[in-house]
């Protein structure tokens, strides 16, 4: 192997840790190969990406990391085989630098999804195993499949953060049809991404809304970029204004920030679109399922669309607002972005300010590469002169126990390559313009620090060790230039003025070492012992300055009256009653847009409180559900929330495809029909459950195809990237992440439950362009067709049939998942008895014991108060049962009723039972008490 093959040929700039702090680096590229272009970089985006990267935020930074995937050049050689470029070629590169070419992503050109996944153009793994580096470099290799031409005149300078930040909005907005003249979008955030998408939206004939939280940025918005309105969020006014008047919402931000309030501005069916990277997606479930609304992630695109969207730009001469700046700005232009301090996009100019010069490895020393703390030569280059600057020539520079400490990163935070040495003693070799207190040839000591504020009292008051901000110290720090600073174990050091000590002349440089000397009390401690000891206890001696709500909304029953013009039903029909019963029956949607009034507890068309099914009879609009002839009503009841709460989501996402896969999360009431229906759609069905007792019902009674414990990592990691839809149906709190990561590209969850909250990370959904959708029953077409559908193919729901006395317990069962799969209260027959009770109670006519009895049982838990009503009520029960007894009810205690349910007879003979246990008195009366062995 010659040197000429390893030498370092690309001039960069990297991070070497989670400092995020970029410096000058060499390395090499790999060799040209057959089917490669090698372009010279001219200009390279800065992008939100960068900074996440080079910071290590989501965990997975290869150091050193040299960011940028916004590129922009000229080709300067290509492979034997490349066809579609030639030297000279003004080309891009976005992204990603390869991918398997071999999936059906690749071969539809959509690469960002290939299944193996994209090689990525930085902080991925290359096809020779080294790790990818960007655009912050003097030139780029990669396939010639990712790049992209640039239109001939359009600027290379903003042709760079089209690759990333254009293409980005751009790819979701055509795949979602917002390229639609007239309809409404709104953009959050007017940033690098934000501009972008004002731009294309205006292109596509869009009516377009900023959202921001800065009022500084309305006049941009407004004038520069064209957008038709802009609203502070803030502001309820003006947000209560947009609420459900927008067809799509591209959100842009990075920063955490609410959902919910930008979901309620979304029409029914909108589609709200995130492609920043908050830490965290949190809303809750209504405001996906109330209005049938998507939210969707996108990541960049495909090459097919790239050079699509390259081509629009050029023909519409629709260019990002940029700041140029030299690759020196980096730092603090990363620092500036992330406070939103950019318009709007900044973009290095790579072929101006980095060349060889700038790079030169200048300062020979020994540093520490890894926690072993072993020092070896290592070169590299100090920071230019500034006009306030001393460089000089080290001469001395003494060995303190902090050079341990930081060499073997004692304290964690140690950043390799490590220079050390802080007791620095040295010759002046050159100063800045403005440097008046040193001259070449001066004899001058550095210490521990080599900056500060310079502004804080403590800093003008030459205490900069205390500075406010945080004096920089002479290794392990971060310069001012951004650079991590080196010590004293080196040829010379750059200093400003400030920072350097005069050293006395005649004495002896070898004996000006500065670290001890320095130590300063803050406030009367010093600490100079090296062994492990307690801090805290020297730190706090340091200064420092009611309605009832009557429930039910799966509703089937009988026709008994109709009004004068109803057409669609007749008495004796079965009918159902969904969970509303009435709306505007204007607009155009399946979820009214003036709302729907619920079943119960909703304020119905004369101003009363709606009260729901758990009644005796309703009275509703006529636009409402037929029943199949034949259909159980039983069965057909919680097809009228359970059932189209699954069925109408499973439509509008097309579930209804044979041969695709569907994901089932939970096995209840909702779940189990989504298996039901998916079965009969000719999809394959996984149950995703937390509970094997489960598996057996799920696999054989209804036929699901596989069965999934979700804490089972194995089973888990064997669905990776295997379903196309999943449809979650818990409603207890759980993780998303996991899920989201079962789906194929652009694959679909479904949420129908309503746990707490909704929360995921941004990457679970742009990474493979998913889709998380919200689905809350259904309108009367679609319900009226699942009924249909239920009857042709013979699908019912599993049901538990309970009298109505029974549904305090089955509402505690329901919460604990202990019923397959739904409850059903038969109304008609316990309602019967409770009727014909009230009507008892006022009545003098004779009655079956028995049934009274038995009905008093079914009470349960209901006859535990004392109410003069219910004593009245046992009372009269008694008096029918032995007519010729005179009862007095004060006498009767009904917390005695609690002790009969011990007692099968009761039940099964109450009239001989009451004899038996001896309940009548000396005077022919009915006394409770007067079995003490009860």
């Amino acid at each position: 192997m010659s040197s000429e093959s390893v030498k370092d040929d690309c001039l960069a700039w990297a991070a070497r840790d989670p400092s995020g702090v970029l410096s000058p680096y060499k390395f090499n590229r790999r060799v040209l190969g057959k089917d490669d272009v090698s372009l010279k970089i001219t200009h390279c985006g800065v992008c939100y990406a960068d900074y996440v990267w080079s910071k290590n935020k989501h965990g997975d930074s290869r150091y050193p990391l040299v960011p940028g995937h916004e590129i922009a050049g000229i080709v300067k050689e290509v492979g034997s085989s490349v066809s579609n470029f030639k030297v000279g070629d003004h080309v891009g590169v976005g992204t990603y630098g390869n991918s398997c070419r071999e999936c059906v992503h690749c071969n539809d050109r959509n690469e960002i999804s290939c299944e193996k996944g994209p090689i990525f153009t930085f902080n991925g793994i290359g096809s020779d195993g080294s790790i990818a580096k960007g655009g912050y470099s003097s030139h780029i290799v990669v396939h010639e499949t990712y790049c992209f031409r640039i239109p001939d005149g359009y600027p290379l300078a903003s042709a760079a953060p089209l690759l990333c930040a254009g293409i980005t909005v751009y790819n979701p907005m055509m795949r979602h049809k917002m390229n639609q003249p007239g309809k409404s979008l709104g953009v959050i955030g007017l940033g690098g991404l934000g501009h972008m998408a004002v731009k294309f939206g205006k292109a596509f004939g869009l009516k377009v809304t900023v959202l921001s939280t800065s009022i500084s940025k309305e006049e941009e918005a407004l004038c520069a970029l064209g957008a038709d309105n802009f609203v502070i969020t803030s502001d309820q006014e003006q947000m209560k204004a947009l609420h459900k008047s927008l067809d799509f919402i591209i959100d842009t931000a990075s920063g955490d920030h609410p959902f919910d309030p930008y979901m309620s501005l979304l029409k029914t069916a909108g589609v709200f679109v995130l492609v920043g990277l908050p830490s965290e997606v949190k809303f809750h479930p209504a405001s996906l399922n109330i209005g049938m609304k998507t939210i969707s992630g996108s990541v960049t695109g495909g090459t097919r669309v790239t050079q699509e969207m390259l081509d629009f730009c050029a023909a519409n001469k629709i260019y990002p607002k940029i700041e140029v700046i030299p690759i020196q700005y980096v730092n603090e232009a990363l620092e500036r972005m992330i406070k939103n301090d950019v318009k709007y996009r900044f973009v290095i100019d790579i072929e101006s300010s980095l060349n060889s010069e700038s790079v030169k490895d200048d300062c020979l020393a020994w540093a520490a590469r890894d926690p072993s703390g072993v020092l070896s030569p290592y070169k590299f280059s100090r920071r230019a002169l500034g006009k306030d600057d001393v460089s000089l020539k080290i001469t001395h520079c003494g060995v303190c126990y902090a050079d341990v400490i930081w060499s073997k990163n004692k304290h964690g935070d140690s950043r390799y390559p490590l220079v050390p040495g802080h007791e620095i003693a040295g010759i002046v070799k050159e100063v800045g313009s403005c440097v008046s207190n040193f001259k070449v040839g001066d004899h001058v000591g550095v210490g521990t620090y080599v900056n500060s504020c310079r502004e804080c009292e403590h800093c003008n008051d030459r205490d900069e060790i205390s500075c406010e901000k945080g004096a920089i110290f002479t290794f392990n720090g971060i310069d001012t230039d951004g650079s991590i600073t080196k010590g004293g174990y080196s040829s010379h050091i750059v200093v400003h003025e400030t920072y350097c000590f005069r050293i006395p002349d005649g004495y002896p440089l070898a004996s000006a070492a500065l670290c001890s000397a320095l130590h300063k009390s803050l406030d009367f401690i010093i600490d100079t012992a090296s062994g492990d000891h307690p801090f805290d206890p020297y730190m706090s001696l340091l200064k420092t300055a009611g309605v009832f709500v009557l429930v039910g909304h799966e509703i089937a029953g009988i026709v008994k009256e109709v009004g004068s013009c109803v057409s669609n039903f007749k008495v004796g029909d079965h009918v159902g009653v969904g969970t509303y019963v009435n709306s505007c029956r204007e607009c155009e949607h399946l979820q009214c847009e003036k709302g729907a009034i619920f079943t119960f507890n909703g304020i119905d068309t004369d101003g009363s409180i709606t009260k729901g099914g758990y009644s005796s009879h309703i009275v509703v609009h006529e636009t409402y559900v037929r029943i199949p002839d034949g259909y159980p009503l039983a069965s057909a009841a919680p097809l009228l929330c359970a059932g189209i709460t699954v069925y109408n989501p499973m439509m509008r996402h097309k579930m209804n495809q044979p041969g695709k896969s569907l994901g089932v999360i939970g096995l209840g009431g909702l779940g189990h029909m989504a298996v039901k229906f998916g079965k009969a759609f000719g999809l394959k069905v996984t149950v995703l459950s937390t509970s094997i007792s489960k598996k057996e019902e799920a696999l054989c009674v209804l036929g699901a195809d596989n069965f999934v414990i979700t804490s089972d990592q194995e089973q888990m990691k064997a669905l990776h990237k295997s379903l196309d839809f999943i449809i979650d149906t818990a409603s207890g709190d759980h993780p998303f992440d996991p899920y989201m990561s079962l789906l194929k590209t652009a694959g679909v969850f479904v949420l129908v439950g309503f746990p707490s909250e909704v929360k995921f990370h941004p990457a679970s959904l742009i990474f493979g362009m998913k889709t998380v959708s919200g689905s809350v029953t259904g309108g009367t077409r679609v319900t009226q067709e699942m009924l249909d559908f239920c009857a042709a193919n013979k699908i019912y729901p599993k049901i538990e049939v309970i009298p109505i006395q029974y549904v305090n317990e089955a509402l505690e069962r329901m919460i604990k998942n202990d019923v397959k799969y739904r409850f059903v209260i038969d109304i008609e027959s316990s309602l019967k008895l409770l009727d014909f009770m009230i009507n008892t109670v006022s009545g003098n006519h004779r009655f079956d014991p028995d049934i009274l009895l038995v009905f008093l049982f079914f009470l349960g838990s209901q006859v535990k108060s004392e109410t003069a009503l219910q004593k009245l009520i046992l009372a009269i029960f008694c008096s029918r049962i032995h007519p010729k007894i005179e009862v007095t009810p004060i006498q009767n205690d009904l917390s005695m009723v609690n002790h009969l349910w011990k007692f099968p007879m009761f039940y099964h003979q109450p009239s001989l039972f009451l004899h038996q246990i001896d309940l009548v008195n000396k005077n022919g009366q009915i006394d409770l008490f007067r079995n003490d062995n009860l």
